[in-house]
């Protein structure tokens, strides 16, 4: 997904490696990192959604989401790479193209 926003050429992409040592939740560094930068979130996450929203710094929170999701249809299958175990015996975690954690 990140690939598709850089090579769009309306879209400006910086990576920045900055860390707020003191701040525990990655959400919460995220939201200080793009109000330090003068920065917008875009993203699928509902709870970072909520966070940013609260601080401002989610661009259009209503249809971030939508154009970041995936859409998959019921009985659609896809490949999935389990990249850790679940919670309990038999369980795996994986993630989605956009990011969305898928767990089974």
């Amino acid at each position: 997904m990140l690939n598709r926003i850089q090579r769009n050429t309306r879209n400006e992409v910086r990576i920045h490696d900055g860390d707020f040592p003191e701040e525990k939740e990655v959400d919460t560094k995220l939201v200080r990192l793009a109000r330090n930068l003068g920065a917008k979130l875009y993203t699928n996450d509902f709870n970072l959604g909520k966070i940013a929203e609260l601080h401002r710094q989610l661009r259009k929170p209503s249809r971030s989401g939508q154009i970041l999701r995936v859409v998959l249809l019921p009985r659609e299958t896809f490949n999935l790479r389990i990249v850790r175990e679940g919670k309990d015996k038999g369980q795996g975690v994986g993630y989605l193209p956009d990011g969305t954690m898928v767990w089974s």
